[in-house]
Protein backbone atom coordinates (compact mmCIF):
# COMPACT_ATOMS: atom_id res chain seq x y z
CA UNK A 1 0.00 0.00 0.00
CA UNK A 2 2.75 2.21 0.82
CA UNK A 3 4.52 1.54 -2.39
CA UNK A 4 1.31 2.38 -4.56
CA UNK A 5 0.96 5.78 -2.90
CA UNK A 6 4.71 6.29 -3.11
CA UNK A 7 4.04 5.73 -6.83
CA UNK A 8 0.97 8.36 -7.10
CA UNK A 9 2.78 11.16 -5.53
CA UNK A 10 5.97 10.57 -8.00
CA UNK A 11 3.32 10.32 -11.15
CA UNK A 12 1.82 13.30 -9.96
CA UNK A 13 4.75 15.71 -9.40
CA UNK A 14 5.58 14.07 -13.22
CA UNK A 15 2.23 15.51 -14.52
CA UNK A 16 2.71 18.63 -12.32
CA UNK A 17 5.39 18.98 -14.34
CA UNK A 18 4.28 18.15 -17.64
CA UNK A 19 1.53 20.83 -17.15
CA UNK A 20 3.30 23.41 -15.31
CA UNK A 21 6.50 23.86 -17.68
CA UNK A 22 4.33 24.48 -20.75
CA UNK A 23 2.26 26.77 -19.31
CA UNK A 24 5.36 29.10 -18.07
CA UNK A 25 6.73 28.42 -21.85
CA UNK A 26 3.57 29.57 -22.97
CA UNK A 27 3.45 32.90 -20.90
CA UNK A 28 7.11 33.66 -21.57
CA UNK A 29 6.26 33.61 -25.44
CA UNK A 30 3.15 35.62 -24.96
CA UNK A 31 5.64 38.61 -23.11
CA UNK A 32 8.23 37.96 -25.67
CA UNK A 33 5.93 37.97 -29.12
CA UNK A 34 3.93 40.72 -27.87
CA UNK A 35 7.16 43.08 -27.34
CA UNK A 36 8.62 42.05 -30.56
CA UNK A 37 5.30 42.26 -33.20
CA UNK A 38 3.07 43.92 -31.03
CA UNK A 39 -0.30 43.22 -29.40
CA UNK A 40 -2.25 43.49 -33.05
CA UNK A 41 0.17 41.20 -35.04
CA UNK A 42 0.23 39.02 -32.06
CA UNK A 43 -3.40 38.80 -32.32
CA UNK A 44 -3.55 38.10 -35.80
CA UNK A 45 -0.86 35.10 -35.08
CA UNK A 46 -3.41 33.69 -32.41
CA UNK A 47 -6.07 33.48 -34.90
CA UNK A 48 -4.38 31.60 -37.11
CA UNK A 49 -2.76 29.40 -33.76
CA UNK A 50 -6.04 28.98 -32.77
CA UNK A 51 -7.59 27.87 -36.04
CA UNK A 52 -4.82 25.47 -37.02
CA UNK A 53 -5.62 23.89 -32.93
CA UNK A 54 -9.38 23.44 -33.73
CA UNK A 55 -8.65 21.72 -36.84
CA UNK A 56 -6.12 19.45 -35.55
CA UNK A 57 -8.46 18.79 -32.88
CA UNK A 58 -11.18 17.70 -35.15
CA UNK A 59 -8.88 15.60 -37.27
CA UNK A 60 -7.37 13.57 -34.48
CA UNK A 61 -9.36 13.46 -31.44
CA UNK A 62 -10.90 10.37 -32.82
CA UNK A 63 -7.73 8.33 -33.15
CA UNK A 64 -6.76 9.70 -29.52
CA UNK A 65 -9.55 8.65 -27.37
CA UNK A 66 -9.30 5.47 -29.36
CA UNK A 67 -5.44 4.90 -28.12
CA UNK A 68 -6.54 5.83 -24.51
CA UNK A 69 -9.92 3.52 -24.81
CA UNK A 70 -8.00 0.03 -26.70
CA UNK A 71 -4.26 1.16 -26.90
CA UNK A 72 -2.96 -0.51 -23.45
CA UNK A 73 -5.22 -3.25 -23.73
CA UNK A 74 -4.07 -4.13 -27.73
CA UNK A 75 -0.99 -4.12 -26.11
CA UNK A 76 -1.46 -6.40 -23.19
CA UNK A 77 -2.81 -9.10 -25.48
CA UNK A 78 -0.43 -11.75 -27.00
CA UNK A 79 -1.15 -10.79 -30.82
CA UNK A 80 -1.19 -7.12 -32.09
CA UNK A 81 -4.07 -6.11 -33.44
CA UNK A 82 -2.66 -2.81 -35.34
CA UNK A 83 -4.95 -0.78 -37.13
CA UNK A 84 -3.94 -0.03 -40.82
CA UNK A 85 -1.43 3.03 -40.31
CA UNK A 86 -1.12 4.19 -43.75
CA UNK A 87 -4.99 4.68 -43.80
CA UNK A 88 -5.62 6.27 -40.58
CA UNK A 89 -2.55 8.58 -41.83
CA UNK A 90 -4.66 9.26 -45.04
CA UNK A 91 -7.97 9.65 -43.03
CA UNK A 92 -6.50 12.07 -40.85
CA UNK A 93 -4.37 14.33 -43.95
CA UNK A 94 -7.99 14.34 -45.66
CA UNK A 95 -9.68 15.32 -42.45
CA UNK A 96 -6.88 18.39 -41.88
CA UNK A 97 -7.20 19.55 -46.08
CA UNK A 98 -10.66 19.39 -45.75
CA UNK A 99 -10.87 21.47 -42.69
CA UNK A 100 -8.34 23.76 -44.17
CA UNK A 101 -10.48 24.65 -46.98
CA UNK A 102 -13.28 25.33 -44.81
CA UNK A 103 -11.65 27.74 -42.63
CA UNK A 104 -10.15 29.60 -45.95
CA UNK A 105 -6.62 29.81 -44.00
CA UNK A 106 -4.11 31.94 -45.75
CA UNK A 107 -0.88 30.08 -45.85
CA UNK A 108 -2.51 26.73 -46.58
CA UNK A 109 0.98 24.80 -46.98
CA UNK A 110 2.26 26.34 -43.50
CA UNK A 111 -1.34 25.69 -41.92
CA UNK A 112 -1.34 21.95 -42.99
CA UNK A 113 2.30 21.41 -41.49
CA UNK A 114 1.48 23.23 -38.07
CA UNK A 115 -1.97 21.32 -37.90
CA UNK A 116 -0.51 18.09 -38.58
CA UNK A 117 2.64 18.46 -36.09
CA UNK A 118 -0.06 19.39 -33.73
CA UNK A 119 -2.19 16.22 -34.31
CA UNK A 120 0.47 13.70 -34.49
CA UNK A 121 2.50 15.44 -31.38
CA UNK A 122 -1.00 15.32 -28.98
CA UNK A 123 -1.22 11.92 -30.46
CA UNK A 124 2.26 10.91 -29.16
CA UNK A 125 1.06 12.47 -26.34
CA UNK A 126 -1.68 10.45 -25.72
CA UNK A 127 0.14 7.15 -26.55
CA UNK A 128 2.73 7.83 -23.54
CA UNK A 129 -0.94 8.40 -21.13
CA UNK A 130 -2.14 5.04 -22.27
CA UNK A 131 1.05 3.41 -21.24
CA UNK A 132 1.37 4.71 -18.68
CA UNK A 133 4.92 6.81 -18.64
CA UNK A 134 4.50 9.71 -16.98
CA UNK A 135 8.38 10.75 -17.53
CA UNK A 136 8.18 10.34 -20.92
CA UNK A 137 5.18 13.03 -20.84
CA UNK A 138 7.21 15.46 -18.99
CA UNK A 139 10.20 14.97 -21.23
CA UNK A 140 8.36 15.86 -24.19
CA UNK A 141 6.18 18.39 -23.10
CA UNK A 142 9.63 19.97 -21.84
CA UNK A 143 11.03 19.68 -25.60
CA UNK A 144 7.65 21.40 -27.32
CA UNK A 145 8.20 24.09 -24.59
CA UNK A 146 11.64 24.86 -25.81
CA UNK A 147 10.71 24.49 -29.44
CA UNK A 148 7.79 26.66 -28.98
CA UNK A 149 9.97 29.29 -27.45
CA UNK A 150 12.89 28.71 -30.27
Amino acid sequence: MASLRKLIINETAFYLFSKLIPGIAGLLFVIIVTNIVGINEYGKYSLIFYKCTLIASFSFSWINQSEIRYGNRLNNFSFKIRPPTKTIILLCFCIVILFSLLMNLENKKLSIACILIIGFSSYLKTIFQSNFLPKAILYFNVFQSIVFIA
